[in-house]
């Protein structure tokens, strides 16, 4: 079982990350906070001096950004070659994004993760898919055929209840201990700062670093109980359990991806 290691804007990276095989840049929910990162070189500089394998979480991209996070992708592709690491991986949120890479001569692995078509992941859809036809769900022939013609070796799994039962091609990571479950890109930062009527996707801030503005609740869904936790446009669940799973090759540890 492959160990990967989580970094968001709450990491010490400090801390000894000698037991883990990867590290995973992450944001997922905000480009804006991934282009941060992955612009500043001393930072680039330091995930790099750890020599470990690496990961870049993507968010969905708008018209602004995606020039430039391509840009970014192929700078680090090229670092990770100097650095004799294992083939770049691009966890993908973003149709557009997946299909420039695809195209372009970049050579990375990708990972299938949350935003990409939310009801063929639903961790409660096992319950229901017997209302539609079983190509609505990721664990078919179609994806499988799909995901091994272009490159995808992993499906994100953020289910607290893992009804996954996959056979065919690809395998699956688990995030753990907080499972993230986030189902917009649009952040309420604009509507609270400059009284606005709709969601917007906010150029510069920093709310989604404050922990103090946090909802929880337990949700009783499908007999079984689950801890929701909301900051800003993110949403977790606590995943009390390891549930085993032979198709989980790799464990997503995110320890500080919800601090109280």
């Amino acid at each position: 079982m492959e160990k990967a290691y989580l970094i968001t804007e709450n990491t010490d990276l400090n801390q000894d990350f000698s037991e883990y095989d990867r590290l995973y840049i992450w944001d997922a929910c905000c480009e804006h906070n991934l282009v941060s990162f992955l612009k500043n070189s001393k930072f680039l500089k330091l995930i790099f001096s750890f020599k470990k394998n690496i990961t870049i979480v993507t968010s969905s991209i708008s018209n602004k950004n995606i020039d430039l996070i391509q840009d970014i992708i192929i700078k680090i592709s090229k670092l990770n070659n100097i650095y004799k690491l294992k083939k770049l991986e691009i966890v993908i949120n973003d149709f557009w994004l997946f299909y420039w890479l695809l195209n372009s001569k970049t050579d990375v692995d990708f990972i299938w993760w949350n935003f990409m078509i939310l009801q063929q992941k639903d961790p409660y859809f096992v319950n229901m898919k017997h209302l539609w036809d079983d190509t609505l769900t990721i664990d078919s022939q179609i994806y499988d055929k799909y995901f091994s013609s272009n490159r995808v070796k992993f499906v994100e799994v953020y289910n607290v209840f893992q009804w996954v039962k996959n056979k065919y091609y690809f395998d699956l990571t688990l995030y753990y201990p907080y499972v993230v479950f986030s189902i917009t890109r649009y952040c309420p930062t604009g509507l609270i700062e400059k009284n606005m009527k709709h969601l917007t996707i906010v150029e510069d801030c920093i709310w989604c670093r404050w922990i103090t503005n946090t909802l929880s609740m337990e949700l009783t869904l499908w007999d079984k109980s689950v801890t929701n936790y909301y900051l800003w446009n993110k949403q977790f669940y606590k995943n009390d359990e390891m549930i085993k799973n032979d198709k989980i090759k790799r464990i997503v540890y995110n320890y500080d991806v919800y601090k109280k």
